[in-house]
């Protein structure tokens, strides 16, 4: 085994765990706020209230069904699409049990619990993206869709998307108000704003799926594949 190349890839974990806390302590705010969730949370919380899961573990079960379509097109998966698949739900729940965040009366701390929850989501996808294992389960599966829909461009398969998510959780009866409305508006618009803050460039990472991960950490030393390093 390489150990120069196990190093560095152990090295990236502490960045990419914390992203995905992030991720979890972002989506047990919004639960928090009550005004409505994110469509992925708000699925995850319809599909809660019908089953003995709670909504972390729903979130889990459902990301492994992603990662499955996933692989059945081909689509490459990393070691961390399966970290996230696994810790974000687990995270939600921690959050949720640890119960810091509770909903206050104010609608207007419930509004900014529901910013403060994009702006953390925001720097916890600088985290886990700049640690450059794997592209999280949902964002693979856009890309997937992009290319067999390539006339409608991505924004559009991205609103189809998260619409059809959103009437799902609906019909589930999931707590759909102003707050989904919200995040899906100004989403994109306050990650880039960090992203922009932080000088990170997205299309500059080059995730490293799982196969060429074993391939390199099988190498000899110094013939690590190539590939953009980590930020």
């Amino acid at each position: 085994m390489n150990t120069e190349v196990l190093k560095n890839r152990l090295s990236r974990l502490p960045k990419l765990m914390i992203g995905l806390c992030l991720f979890g302590m972002s989506a047990s705010i919004q639960i928090a706020a009550a005004i409505g969730t994110a469509s992925w949370t708000a699925l995850n919380q319809g599909i809660a209230l019908h089953i003995p899961f709670t909504v972390g573990q729903v979130a889990t079960a459902v990301s492994y069904i992603i990662i499955g379509i996933d692989l059945l097109c081909r689509q490459p998966i990393g070691f961390g699409s399966l970290l996230n698949a696994t810790f974000v739900g687990i995270f939600t729940d921690f959050w949720l049990e640890v119960g810091i965040f509770t909903q206050p009366e104010s609608y207007v701390l419930r509004l900014l619990m529901l910013f403060a929850s994009m702006f953390i989501s925001a720097v916890g996808s600088v985290l886990y993206m700049s640690a450059a294992l794997g592209c999280g389960p949902r964002d693979t599966m856009m890309v997937m869709i992009n290319r067999k829909l390539a006339r409608l461009g991505y924004g559009t398969v991205t609103i189809i998307v998260s619409a059809v998510v959103t009437f799902a959780a609906w019909l589930l009866g999931a707590p759909i108000g102003i707050g989904t409305l919200i995040v899906f508006i100004a989403g994109g618009t306050i990650m880039n704003l960090v992203f922009k803050a932080v000088h990170f460039v997205p299309k500059d990472i080059v995730h490293e799926n799982a196969i060429d991960t074993i391939k390199a950490l099988m190498s000899k030393p110094g013939t690590e594949i190539e590939g953009k390093p980590a930020q």
